[in-house]
C-alpha cells in the first residue's frame, strides 16, 4: 500500500486499492490488538480470508452468474456435455 497517498486512504473508497487497503488495517488492527504477530494469528487471518472469500462467492458470486445465465443465454448447452465436448 506505498502506493496509496496518504491524504486520500481514509477519504476514499473507489478503487480496488482502497478496499485492499481498508483489509490490510482489519488485519494490522486484528493482529496489533491480540498479543502481536504469531503463527495462530496468521493462521487466523488466513482462514478469516479464505471464508469471507468464500461467503462471497456462494451469496453474491455465484447469483450473479445466475441471474446472467438466464439473461444472456448459457454457454454450455447439456447435448455438448453428454456428448464428451464443451466446445
Amino acid at each position: 500500500m506505498p502506493y496509496t497517498k496518504k491524504k486520500t486512504r481514509y477519504a476514499t473508497f473507489k478503487t480496488a486499492g482502497d478496499l485492499n487497503f481498508r483489509i490490510t488495517e482489519l488485519i494490522r488492527a486484528y493482529i496489533n490488538t491480540n498479543g502481536g504477530l504469531t503463527y495462530q494469528k496468521i493462521n487466523d487471518v488466513c482462514g478469516a480470508m479464505h471464508e469471507a472469500y468464500n461467503e462471497f462467492r456462494e451469496r453474491v458470486v455465484k447469483p450473479y452468474e445466475i441471474f446472467c445465465r438466464e439473461h444472456n443465454g448459457d454457454v454450455y448447452s447439456i447435448t455438448q456435455i453428454k456428448k464428451g465436448g464443451l466446445i
